[in-house]
């Protein structure tokens, strides 16, 4: 009993908004309602019914179709890999044809003074002047660089190199830069006959008293000896001076007759033979601070002592030769029965070493940086004779997770750690043993941590790569999720342009929490030793 709308009665719809009973003569029509309503939902129940087996009919349909969908799809996707890789390899067959048909081209074939006349041609028609690509001056370079045939008639062809374009002439570049100081750097094999350098050096001898930074990467002569012999005693702003190989016959002339008297000089960079004595080697003492060699151990004895007073960064590439081998051998009854001498550099502050040479010989109280590739089991000995206290340590060695716990017990005042990771399992202990270190606060200053992966590592395959990221960020977490007034990480460095989506998420949620989480490190260490 209700109306056309499926609505109940007036009445009804006042008792269901009320708590009143219904009367006597009501009663009946609402048991009617009551069993019309019953029998529609069990109609509507009966349909439902019919739908669900109809539905479950359609799956039992869809079930083999999607199957074959997905046999489908894999074959589509194994025949556009296919695709792919015919048209790699039709690129090297169109690329082969190319190469093939030049050999047939006309041109192999023209003389060479024909070749000639059409390089003068192009050089010197107007439309090659609007090219800014082809300009004259560099013209003839790249026509010599083309294949042999071409360099021989650029060669022989004296007027295609005859047209010279100037654009800063070294004089006019003397005269703007004066008075400001002078960078002069030299590269090897960018002057092939010692007349042309001899020429240059001539005409910036005359400004030697400017010149601030002087890079020579060559192999010298007499004559060049005597062009830079007028510098001496004129190098009185001269900061920074880097020297090639010269040979052994070249060091005496080289600091006793041109760089002994530089009063500014603070900077030098060396490769010293092993045959050069210290006498020899006449490097002005008592004023440098920074200093890069590349020498024999012999060598670095003799010569570290004489800057010890003032030596502040060094970046020692030491290590064994037969020169030195020879050199050891003549003077066995020197130096046989002699422990290795302790060398103390009291204001050495950063120091690089490629090598273990010199955690057993070096005393350096002052030290607050370190950077070595060696194996990192033996920098207790430096740390525990020096008594020094290190603030940023950077190693790329093979370290095991006991060797780096025990030695980061004894860097109470580490701010800045560098590490590159080995091989997946070492650096997945490696990394295990920092966060332990962290977690029973045996690091209480660590702010940075800069996390690199070995070259070894970077080739492997991307599934490789991703183990290494979710490693890196395990080791992370570990480390921040500490208690906060434990918490002394502020900032994480890796290289995270490879780093997957869903682990990167992870790092910004720490970014979000105030984590500095970017890419590369704090300081380069070349950078640091260049300040």
């Amino acid at each position: 009993m209700s109306d056309s709308s499926g609505r109940p009665p007036p009445f009804l719809q006042a008792l269901l908004k009320s708590n009143q009973s219904p009367l006597d003569s009501q009663i009946p029509a609402i048991r009617d309602l009551i069993a019309t309503t019953e029998a529609q939902l069990a109609a509507l129940s009966l349909e439902r019914e019919g739908f669900r087996r109809k539905d479950e009919e359609f799956l039992q349909l869809l079930a083999p179709l999607e199957k074959q969908i997905s046999e489908i799809q894999k074959k589509r996707r194994t025949l556009q890999k296919k695709a792919s890789d015919l048209d790699a390899t039709m690129c090297v067959v169109e690329t082969q044809i190319q190469a093939q048909n030049s050999i047939l081209s006309p041109i192999r074939r023209l003389a060479p003074e024909l070749l000639c006349e059409i390089f003068l041609w192009a050089m010197l028609h107007g439309f090659t002047r609007r090219i800014l690509r082809w300009k004259v001056s560099i013209a003839p370079w790249r026509l010599a660089h083309v294949c042999q045939a071409w360099r021989d008639a650029a060669r022989a062809c004296p007027r295609l190199w005859s047209t010279i374009e100037i654009d800063a002439a070294l004089d006019t570049q003397l005269h703007l830069a004066y008075p400001a100081p002078l960078d002069i750097i030299f590269h090897v094999g960018q002057f092939k006959y010692s007349s042309h350098l001899c020429d240059l050096l001539g005409r910036l001898v005359c400004r030697s008293n400017c010149w601030a930074g002087l890079s020579l990467d060559w192999e010298y002569d007499s004559k060049i000896f005597s062009v830079l012999s007028g510098v001496k005693g004129q190098l009185a702003s001269l900061h920074s001076l880097k020297l090639g190989n010269p040979g052994s016959d070249c060091w005496p002339s080289i600091f006793a007759d041109i760089f002994s008297v530089a009063p500014r000089l603070r900077r030098v960079e060396a490769s010293i033979p092993a045959e050069i004595s210290p006498s020899q080697f006449l490097i002005p003492q008592g004023q440098l601070t920074h200093l890069r060699l590349s020498t024999c151990p012999s060598r670095a004895l003799d010569i570290l002592p004489l800057l010890a007073d003032t030596l502040t960064h060094a970046a020692l590439a030491v290590g064994d030769d037969e020169a030195d081998a020879e050199y050891s051998s003549d003077s066995e009854d020197e130096f046989e029965s002699e422990s290795p001498a302790v060398i103390e550099l009291p204001k050495l502050q950063w120091l690089s070493l490629d090598n273990d040479w010199g955690m057993g010989c070096l005393v350096v109280p002052r030290l607050d940086s370190l950077k070595i590739t060696a194996c990192i089991g033996n920098v207790h000995t430096i740390l525990d004779r020096s008594q020094c206290q290190l603030k940023s340590l950077d190693f790329n060695g093979w370290a095991a997770s006991e060797v780096l716990h025990s030695l980061e017990e004894r860097l109470p005042t580490l701010v800045h750690l560098t590490v590159e990771l080995p091989f997946l399992e070492d650096g997945k202990s490696l990394l295990s043993a920092l966060t332990q270190s962290v977690a029973d606060g045996v690091c209480p200053k660590l702010v940075s941590l800069v996390i690199k992966l070995s070259s070894f590592r970077t080739v492997r395959r991307s599934e490789g790569q991703k183990e290494d990221f979710e490693i890196i960020c395990e080791a992370v977490e570990s480390c921040w999720n500490i208690a906060k007034d434990a918490r002394t990480l502020r900032s994480v460095h890796f290289p995270m342009g490879k780093c997957p989506p869903l682990i990167m998420d992870r790092f910004d949620r720490m970014r979000l929490e105030g984590l500095d989480v970017s890419e590369g490190s704090v300081i380069q260490s070349d950078e640091e030793f260049d300040r």
